[in-house]
């Protein structure tokens, strides 16, 4: 007897052998699967500006500028206001006056450098200070996040593009922005 007297046979064997290899694979993909790291990825530069205490520091930033730059406006303003007077002059006083106008002008561009670098140092010294705890905040959510829910990698985004696009469903920003709102309100 013949496996060809009987075709229903051979066509037994070839379901037999394609469920075997259907099985096969099914097990390989989710052993593979099963293994498969856990990775998502924040937008960095939109966790910032939707944080509410992030969204504070930088209000009270913005505040800090404004008001250092209105009062670098009114050194510039004196300093222009000199040398268009200093200009209409200059040419009429003597040697001795020539040189008091210059050191005047001199003294109030030095005046007003001086303004400026302290000021923006102060900015900058009040910008660290703020976020440096916003920053911890967000890395302790982070990092509550990571170990609740089984992460093995969160990678975060910057406009430099470390991560140039990911999935909707890799997106953790929401979920760590509504995190920390609640959690920092």
């Amino acid at each position: 007897m013949k496996t060809n007297d009987f075709p229903w046979v051979k066509f037994l064997l070839i379901q037999i052998v394609f469920a075997l290899a259907t099985f096969a694979g099914i097990w390989w993909a989710l052993k593979f699967h099963a293994n498969a790291p856990k990775i998502g990825y924040v937008d960095t530069s939109r966790l910032l500006s939707e944080f509410t205490e992030a969204k504070r520091n930088k209000s009270t930033i913005d505040s800090l500028n404004k008001d250092w730059q209105s009062k670098a406006k009114t050194l510039r303003d004196s300093l222009d206001a000199y040398a268009v007077t200093m200009g209409t002059k200059f040419n009429s006083v003597d040697k001795q006056s020539q040189l008091e106008m210059r050191a005047e002008i001199e003294r109030k561009n030095q005046e007003l450098a001086q303004f400026v670098k302290a000021s923006q140092a102060k900015v900058l010294d009040r910008e660290r200070a703020l976020l440096e705890p916003t920053l911890k905040k967000i890395n302790d959510c982070m990092q509550e996040l990571s170990k609740r829910e089984k992460f093995d990698l969160i990678f975060g985004s910057t406009n430099n593009g470390s991560i140039m696009a990911g999935g909707i469903r890799l997106d953790l920003t929401l979920q760590v922005v509504r995190e920390l709102n609640q959690k920092y309100p």
